[in-house]
C-alpha cells in the first residue's frame, strides 16, 4: 500500500482442499481489512480450506471467522509450549479448485 508492504498469505492446494500455512499483516495494517482480503484473495473460489491457530490468538480467530471459517476441532497440546491449537474449516459450495500462487 502506497510502496509498503501489507502483508502477505500463504495457501498451499492439497487435493481438494486448500490449507492456510501463514498470515502476515504489518502491524500499521492490522484491523484494516487488509488480512481479510488478503485471505479471501488468496482461497479464490476454492470450495474447501482449512487453517490451524494457537487457542490464545484471538486476532488470527476473528479474522478467520469473519472469512467464513467454523472451529472444527480442539487439538490439546499441539505447540511445544503446551498450547492446544484451534482447527478452522471453510466450506462454498462453489467448484472450483484452489489457484496455485
Amino acid at each position: 500500500i502506497n510502496g509498503d508492504a501489507a502483508g502477505f498469505c500463504v495457501v498451499v492446494p492439497r487435493g481438494k482442499t486448500a490449507s492456510v500455512h501463514a498470515i502476515v499483516v504489518a502491524p500499521r495494517f492490522r484491523r484494516t481489512g487488509v488480512g481479510l482480503n488478503l485471505v479471501r484473495s488468496a482461497l479464490g473460489k476454492c470450495q474447501r480450506a482449512r487453517c490451524e491457530i494457537r487457542a490464545s490468538n484471538l486476532a488470527s480467530e476473528r479474522l478467520f471467522i469473519r472469512a467464513g471459517f467454523v472451529a472444527s476441532a480442539l487439538k490439546a497440546g499441539a505447540y511445544a509450549d503446551g498450547e492446544a491449537a484451534i482447527e478452522f474449516t471453510r466450506v462454498t459450495d462453489q467448484a472450483s479448485p484452489p489457484a496455485a500462487h
